[in-house]
């Protein structure tokens, strides 16, 4: 997928920055700022794949530093951060509507529908229908729970002495 080549890239450069001896410091909290504004342009922006060498540049930083600091952050590498809010996103979108399972996949930054069951089946193992099945029983439980709580309510209050 499109993310690879960004996934691929935090990985050449941890490999870079292990054979070169580099030293593995922490992130210090100024640096923190710098790492949020990373996360969000990924989080808000599924469908754009910036590079490491981007992300680094816009931070001001060097693209092996980027790399390892943005891993010891948040425990993954850029790409795996990307994948998992395209999934996450695929997620609320479908639980919310009916839009057609192409659409979705296109505003949620996957190269095509396929592309997303894919993916939706390796991140929580359903797929696109199942996961919309899944959630229209639960609304429907929901909302029958909801009714049966105002029954009681009635019937409660019938029952009480005045």
């Amino acid at each position: 997928d499109d993310v690879s080549m960004l996934a691929i890239e935090a990985e050449v450069q941890e490999l870079l920055a292990r054979s070169a001896g580099a030293s593995d410091p922490s992130v210090r909290a100024s640096d923190t700022a710098w790492l949020a504004r990373a996360r969000a342009r990924l989080r808000d922006d599924v469908g754009n794949v910036p590079g490491i060498a981007e992300l680094a540049r816009e931070a001001g930083l060097h693209p092996v530093y980027f790399a390892r600091a943005f891993r010891r952050a948040y425990g993954c590498s850029p790409g795996d951060f990307l994948r998992q809010r395209r999934v996450e996103a695929a997620i609320v979108v479908l639980c919310a509507g009916s839009r057609p399972l192409a659409e979705v996949a296109g505003t949620c930054g996957f190269a095509d529908q396929s592309h997303m069951s894919h993916s939706l089946q390796r991140a929580i193992g359903l797929s696109p229908l199942q996961l919309r099945r899944l959630s229209r029983l639960q609304v429907a439980n929901l909302q029958e729970r909801r009714r049966h709580r105002a029954q009681a309510a009635v019937l409660a209050q019938r029952d009480m002495p005045a």
